[in-house]
């Protein structure tokens, strides 16, 4: 949408074209959210761009998006993939889960991490120094 965002001649038409090709799921939400801006014999009055992107955001945004992103971090393993492709990963998911006990992000890395490597690195020394010095499987 945003990409085409000369296409449309002002935000309500944009928004309109948005709601218009809602489905599924979204149907609801737009019949809810159409009826909420309804202005008697005004018409339908949406808003700005930024509300409406924020209330879509806000209704189809996992209920628990901390605790949804804390299992996906559990779940995250390296496998076949670069240790740097796992390390941006990794702190992608520990951001968004709102992780801050370093205890708890380096026992939640090192599970994801590939056991070879993780063995490599506790024979090499330090994995954080190994890591940051050669982001690349170690070995």
């Amino acid at each position: 949408m945003l990409a085409h965002n000369n296409n449309f001649p002002d935000k309500h038409t944009a928004i309109m074209f948005m709601l218009y090709h809602m489905d599924k799921k979204a149907l609801v939400w737009r019949t809810e959210s159409m009826a909420a801006h309804i202005v008697s014999e005004q018409g339908i009055h949406l808003g700005t761009m930024e509300k409406f992107l924020a209330a879509l955001d806000s209704a189809f945004q996992p209920f628990d998006m901390e605790g949804d992103t804390l299992r996906q971090l559990h779940a995250l393993k390296q496998l076949s993939r670069l240790v740097d492709k796992y390390i941006s990963e990794f702190r992608i998911f520990a951001t968004r889960a709102g992780l801050t006990d370093v205890s708890q992000l380096i026992h939640l890395f090192r599970q994801g991490l590939d056991s070879d490597i993780a063995i490599q690195a506790i024979y090499k020394g330090d994995l954080g120094t190994r890591l940051q010095e050669n982001p690349q499987r170690l070995g």
